[in-house]
């Protein structure tokens, strides 16, 4: 595969996760650097005392694999245009090309994914949610600490299936 970097983003429960695994599914050898991958990765995990240094883990690593010349699906976000621009010019550095898709749903739907989430998590007693607060997610949805580029292409994934968001996504990179 060429250098070619898939950012995506979109706010918690747009699904980033699900698209993102669709995605892998078409094109092997992507690889996929996510921060949520990256947090759970950390032995007791606070996103309120964590995010910075998982979000400077997550673009070391970002970097490191561009090093090595790997195409790459970045699902994370970006808390303002300096943090995006790093990334930006550590993609010119190794001769990347990207494409930038946002992932959006309606509030009502977002947090009803939210809810579901919530109870899945509950049910299983898997701890693999660092947001359990309806109020705190709602606090997140509202905030202004996110920073969208121009984005290529946005999808609504309350409208269009998974399936249909990941070929669109993989006709977009494969034609960069």
């Amino acid at each position: 595969m060429e250098k070619k970097i898939i950012y995506l983003l979109g706010r918690s429960c747009s699904g980033k996760s699900t698209i993102s695994k669709k995605i892998k599914q078409q094109l092997p050898g992507i690889y996929n650097v996510s921060y949520d991958t990256m947090k759970w990765q950390l032995a007791g995990y606070s996103r309120d005392k964590d995010r910075a240094l998982i979000k400077s883990i997550v673009k070391d690593l970002f970097e490191l694999i561009c090093s090595k010349s790997i195409p790459v699906l970045y699902v994370s976000w970006f808390r303002d245009e300096k943090e995006f621009l790093e990334h930006k010019n550590i993609e010119s550095k190794y001769g990347y090309k990207s494409i930038s898709v946002e992932l959006t749903a309606p509030e009502k739907v977002l947090l009803s994914r939210f809810r579901e989430r919530v109870n899945d998590v509950k049910k299983t007693s898997m701890d693999r949610i660092s947001v359990t607060d309806e109020n705190i997610f709602l606090k997140n949805l509202h905030s202004g600490e996110w920073f969208t580029p121009a984005i290529i292409k946005s999808f609504d994934t309350s409208v269009l299936s998974p399936d249909a968001i990941a070929e669109e996504i993989v006709r977009l990179f494969t034609s960069l």
